[in-house]
């Protein structure tokens, strides 16, 4: 099964094709499944797209639980057949089409494997991981992607108290960040972990000579 394609505008087509065509050459397996798991990339909806949205990824729940481990059975990787909706011009990039194939190509196992404070944060890591691994996303980017966050310009739809929550979480860096008064840190694997401080040494004083 090969996924459908109806977006329209030409560059937004050619950075799905560069996507698809990089995944088939260096990583068959993972396109194989991938071409299975989403059935079509879509345009967002006006109303999306003025909400500030470039994509997101949409998976279809199972009727019953026979439907869940028979797909479980059958791939490792992913949670369900479902699409993909993109922005329709030539603001997608690159980046942002790996970040979704990441989130449909994303296992279960993959978001328990994060050890996320919070499990938004670990989807989109996860999706992030993927990303990266394919060689379509980089940490440049998720920087980028980051810092536009802090300026307030993508809020999570899962907002807490006054602040609401970065809907892609923290980056990868050795700089903790603080998540409800508690310390943690993301690794260049996608990990978190509570932040540790590094143990400072104490310099041996020299005996005095009298």
């Amino acid at each position: 099964m090969s996924t459908k394609c109806t977006l329209s505008d030409r560059h937004a087509r050619k950075v799905v094709a560069q996507a698809w065509r990089h995944l088939r050459k260096h990583f068959p397996d993972d396109a194989r499944i991938l071409s299975v798991i989403v059935r079509r990339i879509v345009p967002l909806s006006d109303e999306e797209e003025g909400a500030g949205y470039v994509g997101f990824w949409i998976r279809k729940l199972f009727k019953t639980k026979a439907q869940q481990q028979a797909f479980e059975k059958r791939f490792k990787h992913g949670q369900g057949f479902g699409f993909i909706k993109l922005v329709d011009n030539r603001d997608l990039t690159l980046a942002s089409v790996a970040h979704e194939l990441g989130h449909a190509f994303t296992s279960r196992a993959d978001v328990l494997a994060r050890c996320s404070p919070v499990s938004e944060w670990a989807h989109e890591s996860v999706a992030d991981l993927h990303a990266v691994r394919w060689g379509l996303l980089t940490f440049k980017d998720i920087e980028k992607r980051h810092g536009h966050e802090q300026a307030g310009r993508s809020y999570s739809r899962i907002g807490f108290g006054s602040e609401g929550r970065w809907h892609h979480g923290p980056h990868p860096s050795d700089t903790p960040f603080e998540y409800e008064g508690r310390k943690w840190v993301l690794s260049k694997d996608f990990v978190f972990s509570p932040y540790v401080p590094p143990v400072r040494k104490v310099r041996k004083q020299k005996p005095w000579n009298f």
